[in-house]
């Protein structure tokens, strides 16, 4: 009881306390706050690839003395023909035979590099995909009707800032870390030969390295941006795409296309400034290069002149610190994309490290029943339930909401769109928590089952059937992956569906395509209800499930949705009043409150009831959906049966709710948030 208690105070705290910090943008918009996270959480993500990085580390050692040894053999090699010797001929071929060593230890080394720090890379980038999705699948409902985490906008992040942190700890590091070894080699040469001169280059680094640092700090913020736009140009790519018949249905072709370009395009014009920014900086690196390379020669000129070195230490200190340079100026290739990797850390961790208020893998929360069944009955009620959705703050859906639903009895809830039916729905499945009141199963709060448990007692119906890219039988072990081919088969006959599978080119094994398209509207609800059925739920939760259907498809449903509501506590929510007729309860909800309820011939008989306006708009035709003159009859019907006083104080006395001000869910919210 006490674990039960404080699952319900932690649910509480969570809806009404905790929320993503946020800034305001440019344009007015919430955006998440980026925290400034340290760059050292990818090694330590690297952790179990630490061998191949100290592999990788020595390889890159010997690929970065690769230039100064080479400084030193060119040098050699050079002062040989100022010999006039008979050996001249012994000593080329010593040095030639030198070169060719060295080149063998380039093949070994650099293949080594490669390979050790593209596998760290690799497997970084996998990691980062694999943690990014989960932590996203862990986020409650709420989280994701967020503008910011749009799918548009997720799947961007989960392609291209792996695809960064890639980038930065695969090639580039080991290529960085080569150069930064090959300055150390050259510094090394350069002060055993000459010191004065390695101490001049020294002084000429900061002037080397600055447009680097400039670079660095500039282009960070400038990639993040850019990405941000153009995950917002995905999105629009996404959802054009997935609505193609509604896009050529409408001639939409150029208006996507028109979008589509604003939003590359703004995306481009950050990308530009970019380029400018990047082509002055790189421009100055390799002046300043140069720079250092005058400077060198004009010191190696003093110090010969003054007798401090000889000739042939003067070349080889110049050659190993001219080789050295080269290596910083190749080391600043790699900050571009140690920034955009940076940025990809201040992005990916925020989501990884997020605590879902509403998380369904933590396995705490009772998996029974308060009596100690560990299925449930199915008695639902929710009490005094005060609801805003995260995503419209300002609009308060349920206000002090109350409603009970007796175990194994189908209740219908009817009213006008936005008036908060899909909001019960909502709540009872737990895709959010409420701000005040409770939402009971079986006589405890919802908040303090364990939630896989809770989600397991319930099937979910909705208007749109969701079906997956895959096959008939994979999608409806959706419902209960380790159900049998029997009990699938079993669970389709049910719903009116196996034979029409049956005839299927390939029967169950028929892939149904993006979205179900290869299925009609009518065989993609028969597989939805398959799906809900093969869980052997105790609830039954019908959203509008036979709205989207012509007539015949219709009855074939109803048929199936009849057969299966037996024994089962079912809440449905419905247009077509004719589909709940039989219903042991119907209530009209009008803007978050409930104004009439009863059986059907109970509302039938009130004198100028809300519900009978509405069969009468609807003229009992089973096949009518008529949203405008639902919405007109219940407002209605409202006014002409606003309470007295007296009333009103019976109906707090028998727990009825009161009217809800300010409860109008603002119309052409996304669907995601509707209140309806």
């Amino acid at each position: 009881e006490h674990g039960r208690r404080a699952s319900i105070e932690a649910g509480r705290g969570s809806a009404a306390g905790k929320k993503d910090a946020k800034a305001k943008g440019k344009d007015g918009k919430d955006k998440p706050e980026e925290k400034d996270v340290p760059f050292s959480r990818l090694f330590v993500l690297n952790k179990p690839e630490l061998p191949y990085g100290l592999v990788g580390l020595v390889a890159s050692a010997a690929a970065g003395a690769v230039q100064p040894a080479f400084a030193f053999i060119i040098s050699s090699f050079i002062v040989i023909f100022y010999d006039t010797g008979d050996d001249i001929m012994s000593k080329a071929s010593f040095w030639a035979w030198m070169f060719f060593i060295v080149g063998c230890g380039v093949l070994v080394a650099t293949t080594t590099q490669q390979f050790c720090f593209g596998k760290m890379g690799l497997e970084l980038a996998r990691r980062v995909r694999v943690m990014m999705m989960g932590a996203m699948l862990r986020q409650e409902v709420g989280w994701f009707d967020m503008e910011q985490n749009s799918s548009g906008v997720l799947t961007t992040r989960l392609s291209t800032e792996a695809a960064h942190i890639r980038g930065a700890v695969g090639d580039t590091m080991g290529l960085m870390l080569q150069n930064v070894l090959c300055l150390a080699f050259g510094y090394a040469i350069s002060f055993a030969f000459d010191w004065r001169m390695a101490l001049v280059v020294t002084g000429a680094l900061p002037f080397m390295l600055i447009g680097s640092v400039i670079y660095y700090k500039t282009v960070t913020g400038m990639d993040s941006g850019a990405e941000g736009r153009f995950a917002g140009a995905n999105q629009a790519v996404s959802d054009a795409f997935s609505s193609i018949r509604v896009v050529q249905a409408y001639n939409l072709q150029q208006h996507v296309t028109l979008l589509y370009k604003r939003l590359v395009s703004s995306a481009n014009g950050q990308m530009k400034r970019q380029a400018h920014i990047t082509g002055a900086l790189m421009g100055y690196s390799q002046f300043s290069l140069f720079a250092v390379y005058g400077l060198i020669i004009f010191f190696g000129g003093v110090e010969v002149d003054s007798g401090r070195v000889d000739f042939e230490g003067m070349l080889k200190a110049f050659l190993a610190i001219l080789l050295a340079a080269m290596g910083i100026a190749q080391a600043q290739i790699g900050f571009p994309d140690i920034g955009k990797a940076k940025g990809a850390v201040r992005v990916v961790f925020p989501i990884i490290d997020r605590v879902s208020q509403i998380d369904a893998t933590r396995p705490d929360g009772a998996a029974a029943t308060p009596a100690g069944s560990t299925t449930a009955t199915g008695e639902i009620e929710l009490k005094a339930v005060k609801f805003i959705y995260p995503a419209r703050p300002s609009v308060v859906v349920f206000r002090s909401f109350s409603l009970h639903i007796p175990a194994g009895q189908t209740v219908a809830l009817v009213g006008e769109s936005g008036s908060g039916k899909s909001t019960i729905v909502g709540l009872v499945l737990r895709f959010y928590d409420v701000l005040e009141g409770q939402v009971l199963l079986d006589g405890a709060d919802i908040r303090s089952y364990n939630l896989r448990w809770l989600r397991a007692q319930i099937g979910l119906v909705s208007q749109e059937p969701l079906l997956f890219s895959t096959s008939v039988l994979e999608n409806i072990r959706y419902g209960r992956p380790d159900a049998s081919l029997e009990e699938v088969e079993a669970a389709a006959r049910a719903a009116n569906a196996h034979d029409f599978i049956a005839a299927l080119p390939e029967g169950y094994n028929t892939q149904v395509g993006e979205r179900g398209v290869q299925l009609s509207g009518g065989q993609k609800q028969r597989v939805a209800i398959a799906r809900a059925v093969v869980k052997a739920p105790r609830i039954l939760l019908l959203d509008e499930a036979t709205s989207a259907l012509d007539a015949a498809s219709e009855r074939v449903v109803q048929d199936a949705l009849d057969h299966i509501m037996v024994g089962r506590t079912s809440i449905v929510v419905a247009h077509r009043l004719s589909t709940i007729r039989n219903a042991h309860k119907i209530a009209l909800v009008y803007r978050g409150q409930i104004l009439e309820q009863g059986t059907h011939a109970e509302l039938m008989a009130l004198p100028d009831g809300g519900y009978a306006r509405l069969v009468a708009a609807q003229g009992g035709a089973s096949g009518v959906d008529n949203n405008a003159s639902m919405a007109r009859s219940a407002s209605k019907a409202r006014l002409a049966r606003v309470p007295s006083s007296t009333s009103m104080a019976k109906q707090q006395e028998l727990g009825d709710p009161q009217p809800s001000q300010g409860s109008d869910v603002v119309p052409g919210t996304p669907s995601s948030a509707a209140g309806g």
